[in-house]
C-alpha cells in the first residue's frame, strides 16, 4: 500500500460566508451568559440547515457548515483564535517557515498556518482517516491552498500498515489506531514514521510540527528521533490525555520525558500564563507546547522574558502579560 500524497489545486472559492449566517454565528460566540448557549443554537438550528453554506473559521479560512459533526460545531459556536494554543502556535511561526500538522484532520489548524508562513513556506499535512482526509482535501482545494501537500497516512514508531478505528457518533475528531470505547469499525491505513516521511519529503529540519494523535504521541516521537534530537529539531504543539494514552500503553509522561531527554522544555499555554510542565506531574486534558532554547527566542516578549531564564527548569509557574492578537 503505497501513501497517498498529493498537492491540493487551486479552484476559485465557491462563495463566501452568508450575512445571515455570520450574523448568528457572532450572536452564538458572543453570547456573554454562561448558560444558554445550547437553547440558542437549537433555535437558530432550523435556519441553518436550511442550505449549505460556508462560515470562516479565521480570517482567510472557510468550511462548509457540517454542523452534525461535533467538531465541526464546536468550531461555529466559539471563536477559533481565542484559544490559548492556537493563538501561541500562530505567534511562533514565521513567514517561510517548514511546518507539519500530524493528525491533520479537516484542516483547521493547518490552513491558517498556511496563511502565516506565506507562498515561501513550506506546509505538509498527514491524516490517516479516509473520511477526513477527502474533507481536508476539499477544505484545502476551497480556499485557494495550493502549496499545502497532504499525505493520508497515520504517523508511528514504525512504517508498515495500522488499523484506524471510526468513531460510532458524530465526532470526526475522535479516530484512532487504538480501540476503545465508542469507536468500532476499522480501516487498514498505510503508517510511516516522521524520520522516514522527513526522509522521503527531502526535508532535513523543521520549524513547527502540531501533533494530534488521540493518545499516539509517544508513537510519533519515537519514530521522529533522528529530527527531535537534531539541531533542526521543530518547536511542537501536542496533545496530553491521560485516557487516550494509556489506550496505547502509556502515560503523558512518558512522551514529555522522552522530549525532554532530547534538549525540550515542556509549557503550557492558557492564553494569560505561560507554565512550565513538571514531567511525572498529571495534567488535565489539553495542549502543551515542547520548546528548544531557539524556539522560546521566538516567544511574545512578555512570554520570553519568562521562559527564557528557566529554559532548563520543568517545574513552576511563568505568569505573562496577557497579549492581544497573534503577537
Amino acid at each position: 500500500m503505497a501513501m497517498r500524497t498529493e498537492g491540493a489545486a487551486r479552484l476559485p472559492r465557491a462563495s463566501m460566508e452568508p450575512v445571515d449566517v455570520r450574523w448568528m454565528r457572532q450572536l452564538v460566540q458572543r453570547w456573554p451568559l454562561p448558560h444558554g448557549k445550547g437553547v440558542l443554537m437549537r433555535a437558530l438550528s432550523p435556519l441553518l440547515r436550511r442550505r449549505p453554506f460556508l462560515f470562516s473559521v479565521e480570517p482567510g479560512v472557510l468550511i462548509p457548515g457540517a454542523l452534525d459533526d461535533y467538531m465541526v460545531l464546536w468550531t461555529f459556536t466559539n471563536t477559533y483564535l481565542d484559544d490559548g494554543p492556537v493563538r501561541l502556535s500562530r505567534a511562533l511561526l514565521r513567514e517561510g517557515d517548514r511546518v507539519l500538522d500530524i493528525g491533520a484532520h479537516i484542516g483547521l489548524w493547518v490552513m491558517g498556518a498556511a496563511r502565516k508562513v506565506g507562498q515561501t513556506g513550506v506546509v505538509r499535512a498527514v491524516e490517516p482517516s479516509p473520511d477526513n482526509y477527502q474533507r481536508l482535501v476539499s477544505n484545502l482545494r476551497l480556499n485557494g491552498l495550493d502549496r499545502v501537500v497532504t499525505t493520508q497516512a497515520a504517523m508511528s514508531d514504525r512504517a508498515g500498515t495500522a488499523s484506524l478505528f471510526q468513531p460510532t457518533y458524530n465526532h470526526s475528531g475522535h479516530p484512532s489506531m487504538a480501540r476503545h470505547e465508542g469507536l468500532c469499525d476499522s480501516v487498514t491505513v498505510e503508517a510511516t514514521t516522521l524520520d522516514e516521511y522527513c526522509q522521503r519529503s527531502g526535508l532535513d529540519g523543521l520549524d513547527f510540527i502540531k501533533v494530534d494523535v488521540e493518545g499516539a504521541e509517544m508513537l510519533v516521537f519515537r519514530g521522529g528521533e533522528r529530527l527531535l534530537s537534531s539541531d533542526r529539531a521543530p518547536a511542537i504543539l501536542f496533545e496530553v490525555n491521560e485516557d487516550t494514552a494509556a489506550s496505547f500503553g502509556f502515560k503523558c509522561s512518558d512522551g514529555k520525558g522522552f522530549l525532554r531527554d532530547r534538549g525540550y522544555s515542556i509549557f503550557r499555554y492558557d492564553g494569560v500564563e505561560l507554565r512550565a510542565v513538571e514531567i511525572e506531574r498529571v495534567e488535565a486534558p489539553g495542549d502543551c507546547f515542547a520548546l528548544k532554547p531557539h524556539h522560546i527566542e521566538r516567544l511574545p516578549a512578555a512570554l520570553r522574558r519568562v521562559a527564557a531564564p528557566r529554559s532548563t527548569s520543568h517545574t513552576g509557574e511563568l505568569a505573562a502579560t496577557p497579549r492581544a492578537g497573534n503577537g
